[in-house]
């Protein structure tokens, strides 16, 4: 099996690697996609993998739908998370809200190079202590949640990431429950 930080990476790699929406700004000729080479023209709307449409976004040559996390989200969640769900109730969150969070700081860190405004340190400081707040009780709540026996009704609510730290933990929790019960019993069966 592989490592649980490999398997994040395969998740993050995922997303990159998903479709999205993109909006030409200017005529691309012979470009490469996974249907097959297009010419583009200006207007044309088409679907390309989110590191590809990246690319052309930073090259001038289209305009992204904007699917991405605000820090009014964030805000909403860390809310939603932290302050009014239960001790085992897991909000529902976007499926890719962890890699869009990157996405965000990594906006946020790109401003800053050009150019040091009090009020973004302040937001990315929200971002990161909201997030981390949001991730810990999660966390918590998905160890209570793998402990014997497993109910995984609520895994729909959980993002893909969480799903990989879920199952790690249950086998682990599976495994040392079985160890207990044969201690308790009085050794192998």
């Amino acid at each position: 099996m592989l490592k649980l930080d490999m398997r994040l990476q395969l998740v993050r790699e995922y997303f990159e690697g998903r479709l999205v929406r993109v909006v030409f700004v200017r005529d691309y000729e012979g470009l490469p996609t996974p249907g097959g080479v297009i010419n583009a023209r200006r207007g044309d709307e088409v679907e390309l993998p989110r590191w590809q449409a990246r690319m052309l976004k930073e090259m001038g040559y289209v305009d992204m739908r904007d699917d991405s996390v605000d820090i009014d989200e964030i805000n909403r969640v860390h809310f939603s998370e932290v302050n009014r769900s239960g001790a085992s109730t897991l909000v529902s969150l976007r499926e890719d809200f962890y890699y869009q969070v990157e996405r965000l700081v990594a906006r946020i860190n790109e401003m800053l190079k050009e150019k040091v405004i009090h009020m973004l340190l302040q937001d990315k400081d929200r971002v990161q202590q909201n997030v981390k707040a949001i991730a810990d009780a999660r966390f918590q709540k998905i160890v209570r949640l793998a402990m014997p026996p497993q109910d995984e009704t609520f895994k729909d609510r959980m993002t893909p990431e969480e799903i990989i730290v879920y199952s790690a933990i249950a086998e682990t929790a599976n495994s040392w429950d079985k160890y207990v019960k044969r201690v308790i019993e009085g050794g192998e069966d």
